[in-house]
C-alpha cells in the first residue's frame, strides 16, 4: 500500500513538471508565437503581452529569460524593455519611458551586453542608445568621435564575439565593428562587395547567416543569363566574409520568397526558418506575413503560417523552454 502511495506521487510529480525544450518564437503584435523545433509544429501562445508592449526584437539572456523590446502597447503605457521567463510568464518591466521624456521610440534590434545592459537600434530615432542592466538610460552607445554609418541608413545591430556589428545600406560601412565601449574597432565592408544592403544576422555553428539586398543571377526562357537585385539568404563565415548564396536563385525569382526580412538555422534539422513579407500575394491586405521552410540546400518546402495584416518583427531559436502546451 505504501509504495502504491510513493508511486503515485512520484507520478504526479513527474506530471507536474515541465521538460525543457527548444523552440522558435516569432514576434507578432502583442504575443510571441512558438513553434516546436523537432518538426515546427505550431504549439500556441508563449507569451501574451497584451496592456505591456508591442514586441519588435528579442534576445535570450544569460540567465536564460527571453528579453523582450517594444513599443508601447498604448498611449496609457511606456514599456520598451520586458522580461519573460522560460515557461513564458511576465517576469519584470526593465525600461520604460519616462512620461515627460520618450527617449526610445521604437526598437529595432537589441543585443545583451557582458555586463548584462543593452544596446538597442531605435529605428524611429535613428540611433543606437545604452540601457543598463538596472533599466538606466545611458544615452547614445556609439562614442562621439567613433567612426560610423550615416545613422538614417542602419538596419540592425548584432553580437559578434564580444564585440557588436552595426549593419547599414552606406555603401562604406555595411558592417562596421565596435567594442562593448561603443568604440570603432574595424570596419568589415571590404571583401563583402557581393552583399548590398545587409539587413538581419543570425549565428550558426560555423558562422552567420544573412538576410540581405544582394545581386542573383537567372537564366531567361531563351537562355540569356541577367543579374537583378533581389532579397536573399547568404552564408558568412565567422569573419563576416562572404561564402555562398543559400537560397537557389530560381526559389527567388519563382517568387517562393517575396521579401524575406528575417531568418534563422533550424539548429536541429539544418532547415531555414525565413520570414517572408508576402504582401505581393495578389492579397488585397497591405501586409501578410508568412513563415516559410527552406531546406538546407535552398529549397522551399513549406508555408508554416500565414498571418495576415501583420509584420512579424522578430524571430529567435530559444532553447531550454520550460512552457507547458
Amino acid at each position: 500500500m505504501i509504495k502504491t502511495v510513493i508511486l503515485l506521487i512520484s507520478m504526479l510529480l513527474l506530471s507536474t513538471l515541465a521538460i525543457a525544450e527548444d523552440v522558435v518564437l516569432v514576434a507578432v503584435k502583442v504575443k510571441i508565437d512558438a513553434y516546436s523545433a523537432k518538426d515546427m509544429r505550431y504549439l500556441g501562445v508563449f507569451a501574451n503581452l497584451n496592456k505591456i508592449l508591442k514586441p519588435t526584437c528579442m534576445v535570450k539572456s544569460k540567465n536564460g529569460k527571453l528579453i523582450v523590446a517594444g513599443s508601447p502597447a498604448s498611449f496609457n503605457e511606456a514599456n520598451i524593455i520586458v522580461s519573460i521567463n522560460p515557461d513564458g510568464s511576465f517576469d519584470k518591466v526593465i525600461f520604460k519611458n519616462d512620461t515627460n521624456n520618450s527617449p526610445i521610440s521604437t526598437p529595432a534590434s537589441i543585443v545583451e551586453l557582458d555586463d548584462g545592459s543593452f544596446v538597442i537600434y531605435d529605428i524611429g530615432k535613428k540611433k543606437l542608445f545604452k540601457i543598463s542592466q538596472s533599466g538606466e538610460f545611458l544615452g547614445e552607445f556609439l562614442k562621439p568621435d567613433a567612426e560610423r554609418p550615416d545613422s538614417r541608413r542602419i538596419t540592425s545591430v548584432f553580437k559578434y564575439g564580444t564585440d557588436l556589428v552595426v549593419m547599414s545600406s552606406d555603401p562604406d560601412y555595411k558592417l562596421v565593428e565596435y567594442d562593448q565601449e561603443g568604440n570603432l574597432v574595424t570596419n568589415l565592408t571590404t571583401g563583402n562587395e557581393y552583399i548590398q544592403t545587409p539587413m538581419h544576422v543570425s549565428e550558426i555553428s560555423n558562422g552567420y547567416i544573412m538576410v540581405a539586398l544582394a545581386q542573383v543571377e537567372v537564366e531567361k526562357e531563351d537562355g540569356e543569363r541577367i543579374k537583378l537585385n533581389k532579397t536573399t539568404l547568404i552564408q558568412l563565415d565567422k569573419d563576416l566574409l562572404f561564402i555562398k548564396k543559400l537560397i537557389d536563385d530560381n526559389e527567388i525569382i519563382s517568387e517562393s520568397l517575396i521579401r524575406p526580412t528575417l531568418a534563422i538555422k533550424n539548429k536541429i534539422t539544418g532547415e531555414f526558418i525565413i520570414i517572408d513579407e508576402g504582401r505581393n500575394r495578389g492579397t488585397t491586405r497591405s501586409y501578410d506575413d508568412n513563415l516559410e521552410l527552406f531546406s538546407s540546400d535552398g529549397k522551399y518546402q513549406k508555408s508554416l503560417g500565414t498571418y495576415e495584416d501583420t509584420l512579424l518583427r522578430s524571430i529567435l531559436w530559444f532553447e531550454g523552454s520550460t512552457k507547458k502546451w
